[in-house]
């Protein structure tokens, strides 16, 4: 397969930055744990990593760095279920488990101390008050900052997002919202009663400024659409609604310590988002940041604790920074030299001398404290520690051009030892696994252990594993997205194969060997593709698929939720919109697909039923088709159990091995942890 019009590679870079840190000035402390350089080994020298190390549950997540800069604390695994822990960041360790049970949510309060939301005994959450040491103060105010909601057992919500932390916190119900003044520290007095808060319906985060005055709210609705609302002299009103696909990449950020200001992200009237000031008053508009190639979102955003916006983030294959605050490109060019991978910013110390940090590498999400005077990075936890110091895949950025003349970005991931002199190309062409991402309007969504877990296993396996982006998916404009409107087995398709065509050119993948993983639309993806171009492929893994469009759309239209789909698919109501589905639909095209195809679904999948996967299956058997099939019963649409993927690699594993060629850890019990039904 050859492509003249798809160029060499292109990597997408991250915005520049005006001064240039010297190396000396950067050090990276960490223990023993990061994962070695991909050039480090051969494919064929690394250990094989066991499939139970990369699919484990995470040990840590939801990270905070407390006010004073030299504790944080984390959610994490422990043997009571979930715990808090806490920690000086010089002994990380040496954390300790607070006293709490079952925490979900929490926050640092001003003076070190720790709010959390906890499961109540009898349904419904509470809240908890802990000293800076982890322990319940005396006396237990507890069950006074608990008792907020009307109806008790109510879901509560800590919402931050205040410019400067103090001695209140907003809480958000399922029946509006309330501000809480905590007791002092010590302090023998039962709390203030929570006062109740003039908030819109369906509020679910609230901006309040320097003076705790609500300022903005963000109200989703059911239909996945959302307001953005003002608070102004005269009461709530409407800054503008955003419909389905502009609220996947609109938001406030923050509010002004004075309350005059707004931050935050929309699309409206444009076709990417950017970054607004906007007067609470008027409303009038300031354009503060945007891209020309992606989105700009609101998860990401750098904010100062007068509320000012330093900095926002935008993905096109890598992440890409746009500072407004010049101040900070220092750190963000030490950060860039000291700490593998892009780095996210998750937080500061009241001082502004600490920052807590993100490696998005492609590996698990590791933490780090960054002093900013001395320029270290300090690690701090990693989600996976028992992957600390095993062989990983880098990942690459790259983008290609489709036949028309669209750039698109994608990722590679190379086995570790294959790209000997780290130009982002393999030694020889590989073995190629093309990852297509569900949705189809994921997009930049992509550094996600969950997904990102799969392509460690199948490069250590020793194949080249490409994520394909596609028009059709979110956070690169409107105009993107809305191009792959009932253009699944058109435009979506074409982009997969330019990007096989990009990967064979460049040398990434041996033409031979090539296979097709995805999920959910992934899934749809890689069947379709498959019988309409039955030479490309050598084999695929369908995950959770629908391959039957009009009885896929038939049931979304029942249930009364056709509008997106029949703008984004098609419609199922009139002849014409049943069969431009059916010609699209993978179960019509089944005499075509002549590679061998391994399928899977779960039994309690409610967006994707398996009758799908049933009906398709018997289709392509009563073809003469051999279709592995695995079944898991328990299993929703998105599998949760680690035990499920164990068990889909490791008959995955085999079947790309004979198809392809790769390497596979042998099989033991994992189809008896996981429960699976072949089908």
């Amino acid at each position: 397969m050859s492509s003249s019009s798809v160029p060499s590679l292109a990597l997408a870079g991250v915005l520049s930055f005006a001064s240039v840190c010297p190396a000396q000035d950067v050090a990276l402390e960490h223990p023993a744990s990061r994962h070695v350089a991909s050039h480090a080994a051969t494919p064929d020298v690394a250990p094989l990593v066991p499939r139970h190390a990369l699919f484990a549950e995470p040990s840590a997540w939801s990270v905070s760095l407390a006010p004073d800069g030299r504790h944080a604390a984390w959610l994490a695994s422990g043997d009571r279920g979930v715990e808090l822990r806490v920690a000086d960041v010089s002994q990380p360790e040496a954390a300790r488990a607070c006293d709490v049970d079952a925490p979900r949510a929490y926050r640092f309060t001003a003076d070190g101390r720790l709010l959390v939301v906890a499961a109540a005994p009898a349904g419904g959450d509470r809240l908890v008050l802990l000293d800076p040491s982890g322990t319940k103060p005396s006396p237990d105010a507890s069950a006074a900052l608990g008792d907020l909601s009307p109806r008790p057992g109510s879901p509560l919500s800590l919402d931050a997002r205040q410019p400067t932390p103090d001695d209140t916190c907003v809480v958000l119900t399922d029946d509006g919202a309330y501000e809480i003044t905590l007791p002092a520290s010590g302090a023998d007095d039962a709390p203030t009663p929570a006062r109740a808060l003039d908030v819109p319906a369906e509020t679910a985060v609230l901006l309040v400024d320097g003076r705790r005055r609500p300022r903005a709210a963000w109200c989703p609705d059911e239909r996945g659409e959302a307001t953005l609302m003002r608070c102004t002299s005269a009461g709530w009103v409407s800054h503008g609604h955003c419909d389905w696909a502009s609220a996947r990449v609109s938001g406030p950020l923050s509010v002004s310590s004075d309350g005059r200001t707004l931050y935050a992200v929309h699309d409206l009237g444009r076709d990417r988002s950017a970054l607004f000031a906007i007067d609470v008053e008027s409303g009038a508009e300031t354009l503060l940041a945007d891209d020309p190639l992606a989105d700009v979102l609101p998860a990401g955003a750098t904010i100062a604790a007068d509320g000012s916006v330093q900095a926002v983030v935008s993905y096109f294959g890598r992440l890409r920074r746009t500072l407004l605050d010049p101040s900070l490109a220092r750190d963000f060019e030490r950060l860039a030299t000291a700490i593998p991978g892009e780095t996210s910013f998750a937080g500061r110390s009241a001082d502004d001398a600490r920052w807590l940090v993100r490696s998005l590498d492609g590996g698990p999400l590791e933490c780090f404290v960054y002093d900013r005077a001395s320029g270290r990075a300090t690690h701090l936890v990693s989600e996976q520690p028992q992957l600390d110091g095993v062989l990983l895949a880098g990942r690459r950025a790259v983008s290609y051009a489709t036949r028309d003349g669209t750039l698109v970005p994608g990722h590679v991931y190379l086995p570790p030892g294959s790209d000997a002199d780290g130009d982002g190309r393999p030694e020889r062409p590989l073995p190629t696994i093309f990852y297509v991402h569900g949705g189809p309007w994921v997009g930049g969504e992509w550094n996600s252990w969950f997904t990102n877990r799969s392509f460690q296993l199948l490069a250590n396996r020793g194949y080249a594993v490409m994520r394909v982006d596609f028009r059709g998916a979110g956070g690169y404009g409107r105009a993107f997205m809305d191009s792959g409107n009932a253009a699944w087995d058109g435009v979506m398709r074409t982009d997969l194969l330019d990007a096989v065509a990009w990967a064979v050119d460049t040398g990434v993948s041996d033409p031979q060997r090539l296979a097709c993983w995805g999920w959910s639309y992934g899934a749809y993806a890689v069947t379709e593709a498959m019988a309409s171009t039955p030479d490309v492929f050598a084999c695929g893994l369908a995950m959770y698929g629908v391959y039957d469009l009009v009885s896929f759309v038939q049931g979304i239209e029942a249930m009364g939720g056709s509008r997106l789909w029949r703008e984004r698919v098609g419609e199922a109501v009139t002849p014409e919109g049943r069969a431009a589905l059916w010609r699209a639909s993978p179960q019509s095209l089944v005499a075509q697909i002549r590679a061998p195809l391994l399928v899977t679904h779960g039994g309690l999948d409610e967006r994707t039923p398996q009758s799908q996967s049933d009906a398709f299956v018997a289709a392509l058997r009563e073809a003469g088709r051999d279709v592995p099939y695995l079944v898991y019963p328990d299993e929703p649409h998105d599998y949760r159990r680690p035990e499920s993927w164990e068990s889909f690699w490791a008959e995955g594993e085999r079947f790309l091995a004979e198809h392809l060629g790769g390497r596979a850890e042998p099989l033991t019990d994992e189809h008896e942890r996981a429960g699976v039904r072949f089908g």
